[in-house]
């Protein structure tokens, strides 16, 4: 587009975080973000005052930096995916813009720090709160409800720092009404499929004659996909549903808890005729990797890469595949030395699998970012060995409450306990 590090979700999009809380995406770097003592903005919505959210202090600085070609440390996540060759979700959203100013043949484009209007806002990114149907391993209590359940029962305190269902249908009129030129919505959560508000949403947009000229994304564990929410899709534009699977098997079913293999694949299935029956469908797949599931990256990327050849709706660029940072203590940068040659060995085999399948260069940024940024990456030793031993210690805690052991579903872990 241009050589500023002009940024199409910081200039061009609106982004509610968990609680409702301001935030220019949702691949913000949270640890630097919430330094900034940002508050909820839920109440703007209701007194019909957005801009004063879009131009918050907070986005202002932000934009200046990044029109001034500056990275700012809130943006370490695509930063470090570009430095590493890999798209970026800064990027990703820039392609978008580019091409809805392509066919409208419209300038949505801002170069100032402080928004005008909101004649500019394309995109709408939303977390629609914490209502969730799974405890996945590396998630919390502002994500998951049913992670807030748990965490209360296994610590015997209550949690009081959650605004769980802070996206009312009484917010929605005051929100999309003032966005001329609203193309696309992002939904995240929890499990943006079961969130009711979001439903009211799609309606709202139905009866104004909006839909068919607006795109649909979901971060989804595919589960509370109903036929009322299908058959709401089929009057909207492209339809980017992101599945959040993190290993294959057993694997999968220990970190994305409480859901079987079985269940995770029949629901893949059931997309795959949605999309043959509806069209306009894009499938992609999210992969976080943590110490308990990189050894078997190779595994998940044979799984994935077998779907793509079933059906012409599975995407067949790259998975949005990233290291987790938090909570540390999964980071596989602490994983034991033994444990890091062992993941070289993956990588080798993820090699050999692209190679095998004539993938070419598919893989080669995620295997340089893992071989960089954990395998040959020098931790101190004492807080290496630290972080590993908490993350027992939460496993252990975890799997007495859950009635299970790791081991039946992971066994090759027993290798690197302490």
């Amino acid at each position: 587009m241009d050589d500023t590090l002009y940024c199409a979700l910081a200039s061009n999009s609106i982004s509610f975080g968990a609680n409702g809380s301001i935030r220019p995406c949702c691949a913000v770097d949270t640890n630097y973000w919430n330094d900034r003592n940002v508050k909820p903005t839920s109440v703007m919505l209701q007194d019909n005052s957005i801009i004063k959210w879009v131009n918050s202090n907070a986005l202002v600085s932000l934009r200046s930096k990044l029109l001034n070609n500056q990275w700012d440390p809130i943006c370490n996540l695509c930063r470090g995916r570009e430095r590493h060759g890999q798209e970026s979700t800064r990027q990703i959203f820039n392609n978008t813009l580019q091409q809805l100013e392509n066919t409208s043949n419209k300038n949505l484009h801002v170069y100032e720090s402080v928004l005008p209007d909101l004649s500019n806002i394309f995109l709408l990114d939303i977390t629609v709160g914490n209502t969730c149907n799974s405890a996945c391993l590396m998630c919390n209590a502002s994500a998951s409800s049913l992670w807030k359940k748990e965490q209360e029962i296994i610590t015997g305190k209550k949690i009081n720092w959650i605004t769980p269902d802070w996206f009312t249908e009484e917010q929605i009129p005051n929100l999309i009404d003032n966005l001329p030129n609203l193309s696309a919505i992002q939904f995240l959560g929890g499990e943006p499929t079961i969130n009711e508000p979001h439903i009211f949403l799609l309606k709202r947009l139905i009866s104004q004659g909006r839909a068919k000229n607006i795109t649909l994304g979901y971060v989804t564990n595919l589960t509370g996909v109903s036929d009322e929410l299908v058959e709401l899709w089929s009057h909207f534009s492209t339809k980017h549903i992101t599945i959040s699977i993190d290993g294959v098997g057993p694997v999968n079913e220990y970190i994305r808890y409480p859901f079987t293999w079985k269940k995770v694949v029949s629901q893949l299935e059931n997309l795959k005729e949605i999309s043959n029956i509806q069209g306009n469908y894009h499938i992609g797949l999210s992969h976080t990797v943590i110490s308990l599931n990189l050894l078997t990256l190779d595994t998940l990327i044979d799984w994935w890469e077998t779907q793509l050849e079933t059906n012409s709706n599975m995407l067949k660029s790259l998975p949005h595949i990233q290291c987790v940072n938090n909570p540390g203590y999964f980071d596989p940068v602490y994983m034991p030395d033994e444990m890091k040659e062992k993941a070289r060995e993956t990588l080798l085999r993820l090699i050999k699998l692209a190679d095998d399948r004539h993938l070419g260069e598919k893989y080669s940024s995620v295997i340089n970012h893992i071989a960089t940024s954990v395998i040959y990456n020098q931790v101190d030793p004492k807080i290496q060995l630290s972080k590993w031993i908490e993350m027992q210690n939460f496993i252990q805690s975890l799997d007495k409450h859950r009635n299970r052991n790791i081991f039946n579903y992971i066994p090759y872990l027993k290798e690197y306990w302490i």
